[in-house]
């Protein structure tokens, strides 16, 4: 399986409900997100609709070999933006942000059954626009029922949403190590 539609299994899994929340005080190495750190500021994380999906051709996303870092690029989160996964192999086509860079209160790494994932909290606003957009997005048919994790130009994960989303938070998993997952959360919030 490959990374990015590792992660994306995971964020299905994950988004739907079954699996654990972000924000959640535990033992074993969980980082407890800090609510007030980001608040308000853009960190460029953005969540948006899938309009298509289609595999890459030769040359169509560069990467930076050997980088874990992707080629960032800016886009204004009310205009549609073509981007490729983080390992090259699909470009999608993505509608307007339904949750924009400044609607994320915390990020933070942590490591859970030896799986690194970055758990995420909205704010109240962002958190009623994802259960909006999770409950329109419910009810498409693929891709259109996906919604993509949006950050540095690359999507991050495009899990299938088979349920409204409540709560506000999410938590993306995958093949990322401590390391990389780490620099992306200190990228982001930097």
């Amino acid at each position: 399986m490959t990374g990015t539609r590792a992660l994306a299994l995971a964020a299905v899994l994950l988004l739907t409900g079954c699996g654990a929340g972000a924000g959640s005080a535990s033992t074993g190495g969980t980082v407890v997100p800090d609510p007030s750190s980001l608040s308000g500021r853009d960190i460029g994380l953005q969540l948006r609709p899938v309009l298509s999906a289609d595999g890459a051709t030769k040359g169509q996303c560069p990467t930076a070999s050997g980088s874990t870092r992707p080629t960032p690029v800016a886009a204004a989160t009310a205009s549609p933006v073509t981007a490729c996964s983080v390992d090259g192999t699909i470009v999608y086509s993505l509608g307007a942000a339904v949750v924009d860079g400044t609607r994320w209160e915390s990020l933070a790494v942590d490591q859970r059954d030896g799986a690194v994932e970055i758990d995420a909290l909205l704010d109240p606003v962002g958190s009623s626009a994802l259960t909006k957009a999770t409950g329109d997005l419910s009810t498409e048919d693929e891709p259109r029922n996906q919604l993509a994790i949006y950050a540095e130009g690359r999507v991050l994960a495009a899990p299938t949403v088979v349920q409204p989303i409540y709560g506000g938070t999410l938590v993306i998993a995958g093949d990322y190590t401590l390391e990389q997952a780490q620099a992306l959360v200190d990228r982001l919030t930097g």
